[in-house]
């Protein structure tokens, strides 16, 4: 049933902004018929790869929210590494792009 009705989930968190105030990061998951099998199939685990090979249709992981985030110095890189739900590939891409995080996974 979840699978043939749902449209679309998108979830955030708030971030403390450099500077003060707050920032939403989002993670928008649209309903596909990839996405609707893995859901019948009760494979829900392999969803964050078909996030990450459909951004061309709009849908967007936390970790790239919070990495955008970072690169447009609206937050810290510790911020969206205490954010991260998968905190290893977010501490990867942060090195990666040159971000340095003082606090130790």
């Amino acid at each position: 049933m979840l699978s043939e009705s749902l449209k679309g989930v998108i979830a955030q968190t708030l971030c403390k902004k450099l500077g003060g105030g707050r920032v939403a990061a989002r993670e928008i998951l649209l309903t596909t018929p990839a996405i609707s099998n893995l859901i019948r199939e009760g494979k829900t685990f392999q969803i964050p790869s078909i996030i990450q090979t459909s951004k061309q249709l709009g849908m967007l992981t936390l970790n790239d929210a919070l990495l955008d985030l970072v690169e447009k110095k609206e937050i810290s890189a510790d911020e969206a590494y205490m954010r991260s739900v998968e905190k290893t590939g977010l501490a990867a891409s942060l090195k990666a792009k040159g971000h340095k995080l003082t606090i130790t996974a």
